[in-house]
């Protein structure tokens, strides 16, 4: 895992073109080059967001995917993740690395933060087996969000670990 920076565009580029990733960011079709990178190069200095990005190799390319921790909360005591990992890739463990460097990144790193959570569609049976291995709980708490792809809602459930 490596900080993402201003260098790694074009590996998050390609990342995000995957067709998984495109499926499950809720949009209709691959990013447009320039207003992705405007945005990457926007979240990469945000000081709300930890923006990481996960390599095989890092000097031979290889990336295998995002993670995206967001301190949020009125006490700004809970870091909200987000992530993708790249489809080839799937199925690997890479998902339980990612998060669990998430969940000890923020143990190790971040004072104050009581609560890691994260939004898994209903139907993403893959994160949920990442989040269940990692020590998380399903809450009762949901969400509907409406794809591009197909305009279709799609049930978020939310998942917390304390920390």
């Amino acid at each position: 895992m490596v900080k993402a920076m201003q260098i790694h565009f074009d590996d998050y580029f390609l990342l995000r073109c995957d067709s998984n990733n495109v499926l499950w960011s809720g949009h209709k079709q691959e990013p447009d080059f320039d207003r992705l990178k405007d945005w990457y190069l926007k979240n990469i200095v945000r000081e709300d967001r930890l923006f990481f990005l996960a390599y095989q190799n890092i000097k031979e390319g290889g990336i295998l995917g995002y993670l995206y921790m967001d301190i949020i909360g009125i006490k700004k005591d809970v870091i909200d993740i987000g992530y993708g990992i790249h489809q080839t890739m799937n199925g690997k463990g890479y998902g339980t690395k990612v998060i669990n460097f998430a969940c000890n990144y923020t143990r190790n790193n971040i004072r104050n933060i009581k609560l890691i959570d994260a939004w898994v569609a209903e139907n993403n049976i893959g994160s949920k087996k990442v989040f269940a291995k990692n020590g998380f709980s399903k809450t009762n708490e949901t969400k509907l969000k409406i794809f591009e792809i197909n305009a279709q809602e799609v049930l978020f459930e939310k998942y917390i670990l304390k920390v």
